[in-house]
């Protein structure tokens, strides 16, 4: 068994700080962790300094889109990042597989360099791009939630993989409403809620 004695603490579930505590670790595993000295025997550290922490998740990334994170800086969101016709979208198809792999395995090191031990990746590509984020993150101490989504958007024109009554749903409302020469004017000023 490990302990870490010593180090300041944010222990349980509200994170309490603890100054001075101790976290024993066995197999891998936290044991148990409190405050002040631990009764175990076995190897010890002296955590005098430090601070010890749950890792940080990173709930949304687009862990490849790294590749050109400055590409199009100071253009509009969307002339940076649109699925269709965004720089991202540019770079991310002209770039080869071997080289984004590359790029995804450097972020996560970074990440994990920051504290970031888990991400979830809205990943490009489909299954392919899936395949691409696991065996660039294999065998970090890093954990990833891959998320993808289907890219019927991605051809504007070809409306016959789209289901039925896909038009009317985006008529009944929500965002995709049309709004009124009135409303355009005002959220084009900044006014529109």
């Amino acid at each position: 068994m490990l302990t870490i004695e010593n180090a300041g603490i944010f222990l349980g579930e509200n994170l309490e700080y603890v100054e001075s505590g101790y976290i024993e670790i066995e197999n891998g595993r936290i044991r148990s962790a409190g405050a002040g000295k631990s009764q175990s025997r076995g190897k010890k550290l002296d955590g005098t300094g430090f601070i010890v922490m749950p890792g940080f998740i990173n709930a949304h990334i687009h862990i490849a889109d790294s590749i050109g994170k400055d590409i199009a800086a100071g253009k509009r969101l969307d002339a940076r990042v649109h699925p269709v016709f965004g720089a991202k979208k540019k770079i991310l198809e002209t770039s080869q597989p071997a080289h984004l792999q590359a790029i995804i395995r450097s972020s996560a090191v970074s990440m994990l360099k920051k504290g970031i031990t888990s991400f979830a990746d809205f990943r490009e590509g489909g299954p392919e791009g899936v395949r691409l984020l696991r065996d660039a993150v294999f065998g970090l101490p890093i954990r990833c939630v891959a998320l993808g989504r289907v890219d019927y958007y991605s051809d504007p024109s070809g409306k016959e993989d789209l289901p039925d009554d896909a038009g009317k749903r985006c008529k009944k409302g929500g965002r995709h409403r049309r709004r009124s020469g009135h409303q355009r004017r005002e959220r084009k000023h900044g006014r529109f809620t």
